[in-house]
């Protein structure tokens, strides 16, 4: 319960003394003599109903769609690495270099000595055919990858445009709903074509 006498003007607004009691019972006698004393006092009940909050408008319902949209392509990208040590993941642009010079007909363990590492045996030999076959390998693993970034690429991206063009809370979650469950089934299929190749 709050109090207000009305003490005077400051620069043509109205001034008040403010006073807060407890909403007691015993808070009644006070609140009277301070009213008889000071007849200017006003008195507001204080709502006990918890504060509500506005809806969110359909710019930030899009907004928080667009974050889980990202949020699940970082998920469901760092699914195809794990596994993999970050040393290993740098070298993955050297190999796949590599792989081409191999299959270009140009690879020697001068040119291509990653790859040719990676072709030997554990006797220490290495043959033309293990050196192409990793370089084969090694680009199929790739070509899969990007498809994979290209994928995702593409679902974030005609997501967005889909959400951009909601005009309802509904429509927002039927298209966010909708989009995360198609792209699940894309890395399905994705994560299974990888472990074939």
């Amino acid at each position: 319960m709050t109090l207000k006498h009305f003490k005077g003007t400051n620069d043509g607004e109205a001034a008040f003394v403010t006073m807060t009691f407890p909403p007691l019972t015993e808070a009644t006698e006070a609140i009277a003599h301070v009213q008889a004393v000071y007849p200017g006092f006003l008195v507001e009940e204080a709502s006990d109903q918890p504060f509500a909050e506005a809806a969110p408008t359909i710019e930030q319902l899009i907004a928080e769609a667009k974050r889980k949209v990202v949020e699940y392509a970082d998920v469901a990208a760092q699914q195809f690495i794990t596994g993999y040590s970050e040393a290993e993941q740098k070298s993955w642009p050297t190999q796949e270099a590599e792989a081409h010079v191999v299959l270009a007909g140009n690879g020697t363990p001068a040119t291509t000595p990653l790859i040719y590492h990676l072709a030997t045996d554990a006797t220490g030999q290495v043959t033309e055919a293990a050196v192409t076959a990793t370089a084969t390998a090694i680009l199929a693993k790739a070509t899969a990858m990007k498809s994979i970034t290209a994928t995702l690429i593409r679902i974030r991206q005609g997501t967005f445009n889909a959400l951009d063009a909601c005009q309802t809370a509904n429509q927002v979650d039927q298209t966010l709903n909708q989009a995360l469950a198609t792209a699940n089934l894309r890395v399905l299929e994705l994560k299974s074509a990888l472990m074939g190749s």
